[in-house]
């Protein structure tokens, strides 16, 4: 069964040092915080969840688990009630923070708010609510401590960012594995909008220079966001030259769907070296429809794909007596060069696909089910590449 390819997002990758990563995951309320708990799991420690109180308060708001939360204006903080649009799953209240300021940008800090924690962390995601729907452009963003402030999305305009049943609600996490901090602020820059941010809290504190950006085979660039619907996961990242590689690391089964949904062209594809003795089989791919063959690559080889590269391309045959474990962040990476010549922003998916294989424990789970083995995983601490028994593959 092949699970089709959808560009879910934009979010922002930046590398601060070679031991350092500044990381942002964003998306649907679903999407986004999945791929906000599967960087946690891979920065080697688990997500703390809490729902934001609902009712009325003054300067500060209390939240369970040590966080306090406070205007950066220095005003009360009204009455919080549960924002549910579109039939949305949320938990937890939603605070006011509707944008008001001098300029864009640091200029509107003073209309969000600031989440202080008792005990340290070095990420924090969230829920935003009725983001995007006029005032355009309107930016997300989060800074840690007194750091330089970092852009989590920006719309476009009207509606470009309805993420979750078609309306208004996004998930924004952040990350700096550079250290740990005691406070992050909030806020957005769409003067004229209403805007609020709760629902349910997820924090963290992962090992220092966990966080991959992407670098080398062993930093990889993990999805910023995965579709709860298709199990497609989100990239974004900038490249200086065609000599740059890029690897990034999602999950696997069978094969893979990889596409460009902005920016240049894919020049070659350099593929992992896991004992495969027949290889790789390319093909086109166009609009997620299967094309013909373009050729075959070794195992461990690197694929080229002339001179004006392609937008999209699918992997197939990836042996299943290699028994990968389609839920484990690396299983297959790849490393991806690109037709630029300076630095240019890229967004693109890389989106499994799965094959029932006899005496494996059944049919591979449904689309709908991705999330939950992400989750479950996770909690089971899958640092394994491959899967050893049907039993693990299928313990949710």
């Amino acid at each position: 069964m092949r699970i089709s390819t959808l560009a879910l997002v934009v979010a922002l990758a930046v590398p601060t040092s070679a031991q350092a990563t500044q990381f942002v995951t964003f998306g649907s309320q679903m999407g986004g915080a999945a791929a906000f708990d599967a960087a946690v799991v891979a920065g080697g420690r688990a997500v703390t969840t809490v729902a934001t109180p609902t009712g009325s308060f003054g300067p500060t708001l209390t939240i369970p688990g040590g966080i306090t939360v406070t205007r950066n204006n220095g005003a009360n903080i009204g009455g919080s009630s549960v924002y549910n649009d579109g039939g949305s799953a949320t938990i937890g209240g939603a605070i006011d923070i509707s944008p008001a300021g001098s300029t864009r940008g640091i200029g509107a800090i003073g209309s969000g708010v600031t989440f202080n924690f008792s005990s340290p962390i070095n990420a924090f995601g969230f829920e935003v609510g009725d983001w995007g729907t006029c005032c355009q452009p309107s930016s997300l963003f989060v800074q840690f401590d007194n750091g330089a402030p970092i852009n989590v999305g920006t719309s476009q305009r009207g509606g470009d960012v309805f993420l979750t049943n078609n309306n208004s609600l996004v998930f924004a996490g952040a990350f700096d594995d550079s250290g740990t901090f005691s406070k992050v602020s909030f806020w957005g820059d769409g003067f004229g909008e209403y805007l609020v941010v709760g629902g349910t809290l997820r924090t963290a504190n992962v090992n220092l220079g966990s966080i991959g950006n992407g670098s080398t085979f062993n930093n990889p660039l993990l999805p910023m966001a995965i579709n709860p619907a298709t199990g497609a996961f989100q990239f974004n990242f900038n490249v200086n030259s065609p000599t740059q590689t890029v690897w990034i690391d999602p999950l696997v089964a069978s094969g893979y769907d990889y596409a460009v949904t902005s920016g240049p062209n894919i020049l070659t594809a350099i593929f992992p070296t896991l004992g495969d003795a027949n290889g790789y089989q390319i093909y086109s791919l166009t609009g997620g429809v299967l094309g013909g063959l373009l050729g075959t690559v070794a195992d461990g080889g690197t694929f080229n794909f002339g001179p004006g590269g392609v937008s999209a391309f699918a992997l197939r045959d990836i042996s299943t007596a290699l028994n990968l474990d389609p839920a484990n962040p690396t299983a297959f990476i790849t490393g991806l060069t690109f037709n630029v010549t300076g630095n240019t922003n890229i967004s693109m998916t890389q989106t499994p696909v799965t094959t029932f294989v006899p005496g494996n424990g059944g049919a591979v789970p449904e689309p709908a089910t991705w999330l939950s083995m992400i989750v479950g995983f996770g909690m089971l601490g899958g640092a394994m590449r491959r899967r050893q028994t049907a039993q693990v593959r299928y313990a949710f």
